[in-house]
C-alpha cells in the first residue's frame, strides 16, 4: 500500500508540481502548461508558413490539443491571425453582465 501511495505523490508532481503553467501555443495564443506544448514537425511547416510568414517556424511551439493535430480542419478558426478578438476596457472586465431581468418582476 506505501508504494501505491509513493507513485501517486511521484505522479502529481510530475504531472502538476514539476509542469510549470503559462507557456503559450504559438498558433492559438492560449495558455497551457509546459507538456502539453510540442515542437513543430515536418507536416506543419507548409501550414505554418503560409499563416505566419516571416517568423521562425523552429521556435514554434503547438498546443497537442489541437494546434498540433494539422488533420483537423478548425485549425485555422482557432488561428491568432484569423481570430482576433477585440480587447475589453478595464472597467468593462472588472463590471460584471447587466441584470435588468432580476429586478423586472419584484413587486
Amino acid at each position: 500500500m506505501k508504494t501505491q501511495w509513493a507513485a501517486a505523490s511521484a505522479r502529481f508532481n510530475t504531472t502538476f508540481v514539476n509542469n510549470p503553467f503559462g507557456h503559450k501555443c504559438d498558433v492559438c495564443n492560449r495558455l497551457w502548461v509546459l507538456r502539453s506544448l510540442k515542437p513543430t514537425k515536418e507536416k506543419h511547416l507548409q501550414w505554418l508558413n503560409n499563416t505566419f510568414p516571416g517568423e521562425p517556424m523552429a521556435d514554434f511551439q503547438l498546443c497537442e490539443k489541437g494546434c498540433y493535430k494539422t488533420e483537423f480542419k478548425w485549425r485555422d478558426s482557432i488561428s491568432r491571425l484569423k481570430g482576433d478578438v477585440p480587447r475589453r476596457s478595464a472597467s468593462a472586465s472588472r463590471a460584471g453582465p447587466r441584470r435588468t431581468f432580476v429586478y423586472s418582476d419584484w413587486p
